[in-house]
């Protein structure tokens, strides 16, 4: 156990690999892989709605796997609407997951579930068809723009702090690449994402640091018609 415990810990603490992906057992699947982790107890002292309101570690561990799987089988729609201070829009950032899914969802498992005060780790799995894992491929062979991006949560917002930092990574990603886009500030950009490769997640300065890579597919960028 000490074993791996140890393997596990260094590949989620120290190690920024790439989702691991390979053959099902059964005929004509692949199997999508990454380390999650959540923390064991909720922060002494935490006083927002969203503490108030947390969820056991295990739901908390398996819910947060649905939510970073979804991402990296299925992808995202997205609509960013950049701040413009002239004309006095606030920056506006959407996501709708192509699919969400559930716990209860026969192709998903939570293997090596280890407890390490502070911590809960664990290996999540999605095995995919074979039609649904060369879609996945496609967006790894085709030439997508690929955009890095890193967002914060606050741990005293317990999972929803995991959930706020990885959605502000993601709105990071988006913002950087609409930046390169257009000469002028557009007033929307829709599209699609997909996650690329593992997601991180750590603990710095007493809160959660979320970051990422996205495969980006612009669909559409409306323009003001105003200036």
């Amino acid at each position: 156990m000490k074993k791996k415990l140890s393997v596990l810990f260094a590949i989620l603490t120290y190690s920024f690999v790439f989702a691991n992906t390979y053959k099902g057992d059964v005929q004509g699947t692949t199997i999508t892989r990454i380390p999650v982790w959540v923390f064991l107890e909720t922060m002494p002292g935490a006083t927002s709605e969203y503490a108030k309101a947390s969820l056991p570690p295990r739901k908390a561990i398996t819910e947060l796997s649905c939510y970073l799987l979804s991402g990296l089988v299925f992808g995202s729609d997205f609509s960013y609407t950049p701040y413009d201070k002239t004309r006095n829009v606030p920056e506006f950032f959407e996501v709708t997951e192509k699919y969400r899914i559930s716990p209860d969802d026969q192709a998903l498992e939570i293997k090596e579930l280890v407890p390490s005060y502070p911590y809960l780790y664990c290996l999540a799995e999605y095995t995919a068809s074979d039609v649904l894992a060369k879609r996945q491929e496609s967006w790894k062979t085709l030439s997508y723009k690929t955009v890095k991006g890193y967002g914060v949560g606050e741990r005293s917002d317990e999972i929803q702090g995991v959930y706020d930092a990885y959605h502000n990574a993601i709105k990071d990603a988006v913002r950087r690449y609409a930046q390169t886009l257009t000469k002028n500030k557009p007033a929307e950009v829709s599209g699609q994402f997909m996650i690329k490769g593992e997601p991180r997640l750590y603990m710095k300065s007493g809160r959660f640091h979320a970051s990422l890579e996205l495969y980006i597919i612009i669909d559409t960028i409306r323009p003001y018609t105003q200036f």
